[in-house]
């Protein structure tokens, strides 16, 4: 169960305002979609604030806006994505812990990058040839791609605590530069799944600490929970390139991982040595045929458009009109009591007797509930969540088109009992949010 850390009464209006961010639609490219901000905000709302001066760990924004795209193992078929320059956010499970840290996870988009392998589901994929695209740097036929890293894939680990001296060209061919060690970078973590180690620098970044925001709040602490939250697990090991940076060549070091590349520019000002490559826009780019979107320069070009519903292979029509979007009518118990009104709509519904003069029910009790709603748009679905009288919030029944429900009271319920009923369209191409509609229903429990 997720922590509520606010009182049901007499704060129902924190409560309203809290379970109304939730209810933000999708914004226009730029915006963090509400499913994402939080993994956003973590390391990049300091960056975009000026609380801190290091590089941007997803983008000042999205790059595109939240839609619907396919993966076989996602509820009806298709997941909620948002594509940022660095990475893509997803979620693949909308009913499990929103607290859980891969809840959100962000791509393996390197991983399907170098390999040419589009994951469309856990062990689905659709082949296509390795990226074009280039690591880092300007744009030059004579640097190294994600298409080069291929051949790398398979290389032996590095021992841990030498250095790193390989340099690669735009072939995948691997020379030694002794003068390379000169920066001190060695091999370092040795990561058994993959049979790579990771290049010390990285290392370094991955576990260090610093301005992060939590729930709206900066503090010093780890920019990762996990270390390889972010970049996930080492595909291949450390190599040098040299590549044209603003048109003046530089060696710059590079190591991809199976959800982003990871460079490290010695000639960088310090919070900006280690940085994310553009992959999202690299990514985006590769899978819907849109190479001249793409840029190594966050937030330098126009967000592209969301693919249609025929691009993402997807029936017509898909997104709904927002006037055809479910509404909720009514919910009522079998006492008699009944909320006509939708609190998302601002009305705060009108429950019998509101939230301090609420019905009385005893511990032991079972009631059943009756939801009615409006859509014009397909089938919908309800919801119920239990908000307890201590603040535990929990999901008593999850998505069901099945407008009645059965609660029997608990112990544990003796004091205040809200109930929160949602309600959505059951396509899932077609949800507004999360839901897009709810209201509330309270009960004093003796």
């Amino acid at each position: 169960m997720r922590r509520l850390s606010l009182l049901l009464v007499p704060g129902l209006c924190l409560l309203f305002g809290a379970i109304g961010i939730m209810q933000s639609g999708i914004g226009s490219a730029g915006e963090v979609h509400p499913e994402f901000q939080r993994t956003w905000e973590r390391t990049d709302r300091p960056v975009m604030t000026g609380e801190t001066t290091r590089t941007w760990m997803w983008g000042p924004g999205g790059y595109t806006d939240a839609f619907q795209e396919p993966y076989a193992e996602a509820s009806g078929g298709y997941r909620l994505v948002q594509y940022f320059d660095k990475t893509r956010m997803e979620i693949t499970d909308p009913d499990g812990d929103p607290e859980n840290l891969w809840y959100v996870t962000n791509g393996l988009l390197a991983q399907e990058l170098i390999t040419g392998q589009m994951q469309v589901g856990d062990s689905s994929f659709e082949s296509r040839s390795p990226a074009s695209v280039h690591v880092a740097g300007d744009a030059h036929p004579d640097t190294p791609t994600y298409a080069t890293f291929q051949t790398l894939l398979d290389a032996p680990a590095g021992a841990p605590g030498t250095p790193v001296n390989s340099l690669i060209n735009q072939h995948g061919a691997v020379s030694q530069r002794d003068d390379l060690s000169v920066y001190g970078v060695t091999h370092g973590e040795y990561v058994e799944q993959t049979d790579k180690t990771v290049a010390s620098v990285f290392w370094t970044f991955m576990n260090s600490s610093g301005v992060v925001s939590i729930d709206g709040q900066t503090e010093d602490a780890n920019l990762f929970e996990n270390p390889f939250f972010g970049v996930g697990l080492p595909i291949t090991g450390a190599y040098w390139m040299s590549v044209p940076l603003d048109g003046e060549w530089q060696d710059v070091l590079a190591q991809c991982f199976e959800r982003r590349c990871l460079t490290y520019t010695p000639s960088n000002p310090d919070g900006w040595q280690v940085e994310a490559g553009n992959i999202g826009q690299h990514y985006y780019a590769w899978r819907y045929d849109t190479e001249d979107s793409a840029s190594d320069s966050p937030a330098d070009t126009d967000p592209p458009i969301i693919p249609s519903d025929d691009e993402l292979g997807l029936p017509v029509p898909g997104y709904c009109e927002a006037e055809q979007q479910a509404v909720l009518t009514t919910v009522s118990d079998d006492l008699g009591n009944t909320n006509p009104n939708s609190w998302a709509r601002g009305t705060f519904g009108d429950w019998t007797g509101g939230i301090d003069a609420s019905p009385e029910v005893a511990v032991g009790n079972q009631r059943t509930f009756t939801m009615s709603a409006t859509g014009d748009c397909g089938d919908l679905e309800f919801r119920i969540q239990r908000y307890g009288p201590d603040g535990d919030i929990g999901i008593v029944r999850n998505w069901s088109t099945t407008d009645q429900f059965s609660y029997t009271f608990q112990p544990e319920d003796a004091g205040t009992l809200m109930f929160i009923v949602d309600v959505r369209n059951q396509d899932p191409r077609r949800h507004f949010n999360d839901r897009d509609d709810y209201t509330y229903l309270t009960y004093l429990v003796e």
